[in-house]
């Protein structure tokens, strides 16, 4: 008698991103967690969403510092966990100063 592989039932974040490999992808709540440690180092954290898109999850995050509240959004790459970068929804382009040479 041989035995038969029953067919794993999937979360619902496979259902919904049908191609992907899931066997490789974090899930939201990683993802949701990977985003809150980065920015509550500096940030107080109200509020998390997370899309998966491309393999990459975009976890939009409502901060506050000061009584500043704005939105900043975290890009994960879905197979490592690893930041691909974040932005704020005030910020612009910032310019650095020019650094001063040993001698002055």
């Amino acid at each position: 008698m041989s035995k038969r592989a029953s067919t794993p039932e999937l979360p619902p974040i496979a259902a919904d991103n049908v191609g992907v490999n899931t066997l490789y992808l974090i899930a939201a709540d990683n993802a949701k967690t990977i985003a809150t440690r980065f920015l509550e180092q500096y940030h107080v954290i109200h509020g998390l969403d997370a899309v998966l898109e491309d393999n990459i999850w975009i976890v939009t995050v409502q901060v506050s510092l000061f009584n500043n509240t704005h939105v900043k959004k975290v890009r994960i790459e879905a197979n490592t966990g690893r930041i691909l970068d974040y932005n704020s929804s005030h910020s612009k382009p910032r310019i650095l100063p020019p650094r001063l040479s040993a001698g002055n």
